[in-house]
């Protein structure tokens, strides 16, 4: 009989920390997604940041700038993201996995530091 409420307690406290997790998670989304301002913290800047920060976890990350060109060499939509591990692209603004490749007809991987040293020289 007590093996069976040990494994209660268990199910409940492992679904107690992923609801915990999760809450977090969507708090944290919330807030980061409310710092968007085209004019002072846009998709590259926030990109950067969250570049940065998933760098101090020894996480390899790149940053992905996406767009769409007309035949006239206009660029008509851009959006800048993340791409963890080589594997897991982030969207920079809303925290969520997405695979933006699929949408722009044009994109392009840079590292980190480098995007950074060529957006300050320019």
């Amino acid at each position: 009989m007590r093996s069976m409420k040990t494994s209660y307690i268990l199910v409940f406290s492992l679904l107690f920390a992923f609801l915990l997790l999760s809450v977090s998670y969507q708090v944290v989304a919330y807030l980061w997604t409310n710092t968007y301002n085209e004019e002072n913290n846009d998709c590259q800047q926030m990109s950067y940041t969250l570049g940065k920060l998933l760098q101090k976890f020894w996480l390899p990350v790149e940053i992905i700038y996406g767009y769409h060109e007309e035949p006239n060499g206009t660029v008509t939509d851009a959006h800048v993201w993340i791409l963890v591990a080589d594997c897991v692209q982030i969207d920079s603004v809303t925290l969520q996995v997405c695979d933006h490749t699929k949408y722009y007809s044009h994109y392009f991987v840079e590292n980190v530091e480098d995007a950074a040293l060529r957006v300050r020289t320019t």
